[in-house]
């Protein structure tokens, strides 16, 4: 229930040559920007900034990958292209397959929600995720290949500096400033949700957080092996480049080892737990928030939506086109 800013935050983040994606779901609210996409999701759900670049993405996601390389006109033209047909493709497919979601997540506030119901939005956001890089990756790979030696150069240095910046930001953090910043996340994010907390719920989150397990450190090391596979796969001239940057590029979770995994998913598991512990404890006014909350994004998913000429939109859009105060 938690998607608003999901492409947003794919694009923005990834949409230089290159896909940062984490298929674990609370992975940023132990230090990984997994879980940022979560918090960004929650946190935006409540201003205007996601509507606002939402609809503007055809020129925020080229200025962003900028920052990492430099296009000539005839790539910056290509790019465009690729752009504008991701961004058509995802309010067309991706947006009622949201709308729906919400309205889904909507009815299930009428009762105490479940581990279930947690791991259904874990579900449902990795396979989001999964449609999103199946799309763009195969566009961005024939761009990807034009850059000449110079502009590969750019990139990988300003992504081996951005890895660099994430090392120094997550793993220079004492023990105290992470359950410190775990704290401020949780909150911010369930407060995002349900407004302001009670006094019970602040205790959960504090009383949670103390022994939250952390992770920044294995998901900063398998980000930087993959990178690094993706580089060097690149840079292979053979007759089946395509296919094996490609290959390289989506498989991000080989690079986590079993031991890995499993500190994943406990530390996965104590995230849902929080949060359902919060949730659970939420007030009638909470409750009313939240609902009100889910419809105001299902009536901006409505209007953003592109559907084919060929369709009777009123079947797929129940709501009327509505404008809503986006931050």
């Amino acid at each position: 229930m938690f998607h608003i800013s999901f492409l947003l935050y794919t694009f923005l983040k990834n949409i230089p040559p290159f896909i940062d994606m984490n298929r674990h779901f609370f992975i940023s609210i132990f230090a990984n920007r997994k879980w940022l996409l979560i918090f960004c999701l929650c946190l935006s759900m409540t201003g205007c900034s996601p509507g606002f670049i939402y609809t503007n993405l055809d020129w925020i996601i080229p200025w962003y990958a900028d920052d990492y390389v430099e296009l000539n006109s005839k790539q910056a033209a290509r790019f465009t292209v690729i752009v504008d047909n991701a961004i058509a493709w995802h309010k067309r497919e991706e947006l009622p397959r949201y709308y729906q979601y919400l309205q889904d997540a909507h009815n299930k506030l009428d009762r105490p929600l479940d581990d279930d119901d947690i791991s259904d939005m874990q579900l449902f956001t990795n396979s989001s995720i999964q449609s999103l890089q199946q799309y763009i990756v195969p566009g961005l790979l024939p761009l990807f290949k034009t850059l000449n030696a110079d502009q590969r150069q750019t990139l990988w240095g300003n992504l081996e500096k951005k890895q660099a910046e994430y090392e120094q930001e997550f793993l220079s953090r004492s023990n105290q400033d992470y359950v410190d910043d775990l704290k401020k996340k949780h909150t911010e994010l369930t407060e995002r949700l349900l407004g302001f907390l009670t006094a019970d719920q602040h205790l959960i989150v504090e009383n949670s957080v103390s022994d939250g397990i952390r992770a920044d450190d294995i998901w900063l090391k398998a980000r930087r092996a993959w990178l690094s596979d993706i580089k060097i796969q690149s840079e292979k001239k053979t007759n089946d480049w395509h296919t094996r940057v490609q290959a390289a590029w989506l498989a991000r979770d080989q690079h986590y080892s079993a031991a890995d995994k499993l500190t994943l998913d406990a530390r996965d598991q104590q995230a849902r737990q929080l949060l359902l512990m919060v949730i659970n404890r939420r007030t009638d006014k909470q409750t009313e928030y939240f609902k009100q909350l889910i419809q105001s994004w299902r009536n901006r998913f409505s209007s953003w939506q592109e559907r084919p000429s060929n369709l009777d939109t009123s079947t797929l859009n129940p709501l009327l086109i509505m404008k809503s105060g986006d931050r």
